[in-house]
């Protein structure tokens, strides 16, 4: 696999990420992870960890799908950076927006904004998330 391959799957990956976040989903959301990854918000320099293991990242998803009730997020990403690259692992550097929307016809407002951190692996399903830290402006 070539380094432009890689980029593009991996490139992939980040935005599959933010769809199935998006979204209600929480297996196609915790697929995306490797076994034992890890979500990690980083706010205010403090770290509050999510994962571990797959239902570990289902568990979570649901708590964020329960918490949102009928409002619609969107995680906007861009910007990504390769920091480190090889045939089985990558870094990167994502630059992200989060929204929320209340209800139809409304305006979307800023939640969050940021970079997310992410060590990326290859298994054998492809590439996977194995540590995403969000890091909250």
């Amino acid at each position: 696999m070539n380094i432009t391959e890689i980029k593009l799957d991996v490139m992939e990956l980040i935005s599959r990420l933010s769809h199935a976040m998006d979204g209600t989903d929480p297996e196609t959301y915790a697929d995306l992870f490797t076994g034992d990854g890890t979500y990690i918000s980083r706010i205010n320099h403090e770290d509050i960890v999510h994962g571990g293991s797959k239902k570990e990242i289902v568990d979570y998803a649901l708590e964020l799908f329960a918490a949102r009730g009928d409002d619609q997020p969107r995680h906007h990403i861009r910007n990504t950076i390769f920091l480190t690259i090889s045939e089985t692992d990558v870094s990167t550097a994502t630059y992200f927006l989060a929204t929320n929307v209340s209800g139809k016809g409304r305006l979307a407002v800023v939640t969050g904004t940021g970079i997310y951190e992410d060590k990326i692996v290859l298994t054998e399903n492809g590439w996977r998330i194995h540590k995403r830290i969000a890091v909250y402006d």
